[in-house]
C-alpha cells in the first residue's frame, strides 16, 4: 500500500483516543453524505413529478394530437391511421376520440360534463387511475370520476342518464341511459370535474353522426421517439389536419414545473456547497493539528508532494465514503417512498397525493462523479499550509 495513502487511511480510522483528526474526518463524512444525499433525492422528486404529470396528461390525451385545424370533426382518420402503424409498427399506440358536451342526471340530481368516446378501449391505461370498477366501455357502459360520483351519489352499477346539450327538442337518440362500469381518480381537475368516457360508437350513434372522428390521440411507447413522428406528421400530415404534441397543449403546465426546479435546486445546491466548505475547514485544522506529525516526516526525508499526497488521498476517502453513504440514504429513501408513499402532498395542488419519487442511474452517476471529484479539488486550498511548515520550527513543540 502507497505510504501517503496509508497515513491519509490512519488519520480517518486509526484507534487512538482523542484524535481531533478522526473526530473532524467522521463529521467531514457526515456532512457530506448529508448535502449528497439532499441533493440527489432533490433530483428524484423533481425527474419524479415531471414523470408523474407528464404519464397522466399522455395517458388521457396521448404524446401526439391530430386534430382539423378548425377544430371540425373529420372522416378521413383510418387513412392516417394506417399510414403512422405502417412507418412506427408497434412502436406507437393510436386511439380516435370524439367529444361532446352533454348533461349527465342520477336520480334528482345533475351536472353538465364532457363526453369523450373512445375507440380502442382496451388499449386506453384506465387502469392506471381505475379506484373501483374495471375500464369496460362495451355495450352502454360508462366510467366516470371520483368527485362526480360523489357529487352523483354513483357506484359501479349505478345507472345515469345522459342528454346531450345540442338538442332543442327531445329526441329519442338525444337521451340514453349508460351504466358506470369503473371510477377513475386521476387528480387532474380538468379530467376529474368534467370528463366521462363512453366507446366511440355509442357516442355517435347519440349525437347521430356517423364515422366523423374529432381527432386522434397518438400514444408513443418511448417518448424519445416523439420528434421522429413528429418529423414524419411534418412532412405527410396535409392540411387541413395539424398536429400538436402535449407539452405544446400544456405548454403553461410545463414551464411552470421547469421554474420550479431552478430555486429548489439551488437551495439544496448550496446544501452540497457548504458540505463541501466543511472538508476545506476540516482539513484546514487537520493540517494544523498534524503541524509536528509533518515537520517530523519532512526532517525524516518526506518530500513536501508527498505529505501533499496524504491529505489529497484523505478528501479523496472523504469525498468517497460520505457520497457512497450519501447515495445509499437517497436509494433507500426513494425506494421506501415509492413503496409505502409515507409522504403525502396535495393533490389539489400538485395533481397527485404523494411524493413521487424516480431512482434514476444517471443521476447517481453523475453525483457521485460531482461530488468525489470536487471533494478531492477542495483540498488543494488549505494544502498552501504545508509550504508553510519549517520543520526545525514545528518540531520544538
Amino acid at each position: 500500500m502507497n505510504l501517503s495513502f496509508r497515513i491519509a487511511f490512519q488519520f480517518i480510522f486509526s484507534n487512538y483516543k482523542n484524535n481531533f483528526t478522526k473526530t473532524a474526518s467522521l463529521l467531514s463524512i457526515i456532512g457530506l453524505s448529508f448535502g449528497v444525499s439532499s441533493l440527489l433525492i432533490t433530483f428524484f422528486i423533481l425527474n419524479g413529478f415531471e414523470n408523474v404529470i407528464s404519464e397522466k396528461i399522455t395517458n388521457f390525451d396521448g404524446h401526439i394530437q391530430i386534430k382539423h385545424f378548425f377544430n371540425k370533426p373529420f372522416t378521413d382518420s383510418q387513412i392516417i391511421a394506417d399510414s403512422l402503424e405502417t412507418k412506427f409498427k408497434d412502436r406507437i399506440l393510436i386511439d380516435s376520440f370524439k367529444r361532446e358536451p352533454a348533461i349527465i342526471r342520477s336520480k334528482n340530481k345533475n351536472d353538465g360534463v364532457i363526453i369523450v368516446g373512445l375507440n380502442r378501449v382496451n388499449s386506453f391505461p384506465f387502469n392506471d387511475f381505475l379506484i373501483e370498477g374495471k375500464s369496460d366501455l362495451t355495450n352502454k357502459n360508462i366510467i366516470i370520476s371520483h368527485s362526480l360520483a360523489k357529487a352523483l351519489n354513483l357506484t359501479v352499477g349505478s345507472d345515469v342518464v345522459i342528454m346531450n346539450t345540442g338538442s332543442i327538442q327531445f329526441k329519442k337518440n338525444k337521451i340514453e341511459k349508460f351504466f358506470v362500469s369503473g371510477i377513475f381518480n386521476s387528480g387532474f381537475s380538468e379530467y376529474d370535474e368534467s370528463i366521462v368516457f363512453v366507446n366511440i360508437n355509442q357516442l355517435l350513434q347519440f349525437v347521430n353522426e356517423a364515422n366523423t372522428i374529432d381527432g386522434l390521440n397518438v400514444r408513443i411507447k418511448n417518448p424519445k421517439d416523439i420528434d421522429e413522428v413528429t418529423q414524419y406528421l411534418d412532412l405527410n400530415l396535409l392540411y387541413p389536419l395539424n398536429y400538436i404534441t402535449w407539452k405544446d397543449k400544456n405548454s403553461s403546465l410545463y414551464k411552470w414545473i421547469k421554474v420550479q426546479k431552478l430555486p429548489i435546486l439551488l437551495i439544496f445546491g448550496i446544501i452540497a456547497f457548504v458540505s463541501l466548505v466543511n472538508i476545506i475547514s476540516g482539513t484546514s485544522m487537520t493540517i494544523i493539528d498534524k503541524a509536528g506529525q509533518i515537520g517530523l516526516l519532512l526532517s525524516l526525508g518526506m518530500r513536501k508532494n508527498s505529505i501533499k499526497k496524504i491529505f489529497i488521498y484523505h478528501g479523496l476517502i472523504i469525498g468517497t465514503i460520505g457520497t457512497l453513504i450519501g447515495i445509499l440514504l437517497a436509494v433507500i429513501f426513494g425506494t421506501l417512498q415509492n413503496k409505502f408513499k409515507f409522504l403525502s402532498i396535495s393533490e389539489s395542488v400538485y395533481f397527485m397525493n404523494y411524493l413521487p419519487i424516480d431512482i434514476e442511474i444517471k443521476y447517481i452517476f453523475l453525483i457521485f462523479i460531482a461530488s468525489v471529484l470536487f471533494s478531492t479539488i477542495s483540498i488543494l486550498w488549505p494544502l498552501r499550509e504545508v509550504n508553510k511548515i519549517n520543520p526545525s520550527e514545528v518540531i520544538k513543540y
